[in-house]
């Protein structure tokens, strides 16, 4: 089972990032595994957000995958340059998505509790 998070814009992505397990250590918030960020938001787009994200120590290694509609090769090493893991264009395929979460999420836990959520 993977949970998620979302968030309708890029400064609501890193709100909801500061809520969560990986920043705050509150063992009832949920620990994110996986970012897929959308490079073209409102108010603050996917490039800003994850340098913003970036910026936290509880971040640095947090896998976050660029998405976007455009197919320009610059747009790749801009995305990388602002922190992004990886860089895929939309549409993500649905393989290709648990790909990437195979690639990038745990298990589930003992428990049966999953460990991972994606934003």
């Amino acid at each position: 089972q993977l949970e998620y998070l979302e968030a309708a814009d890029g400064h609501q992505a890193v709100e909801v990032m500061k809520r969560s397990r990986n920043y705050s250590n509150d063992p009832g918030a949920p620990e994110v595994g996986l970012i897929l960020m959308d490079l073209s938001m409102p108010v603050m787009d996917g490039y800003e957000a994850m340098a913003a994200l970036r910026e936290f120590m509880q971040f640095s290694d947090l896998p976050i995958v660029a998405l976007t509609a455009a197919t320009v090769e610059e747009g790749k090493q801009k995305a990388l340059d602002y922190g992004a893991t990886e860089y895929k264009t939309k549409p993500l395929k649905r393989d290709a998505l648990f790909a990437l979460c195979e690639r990038f999420l745990r298990p589930l836990g003992r428990d049966n509790m999953p460990l991972d959520h994606l934003v």
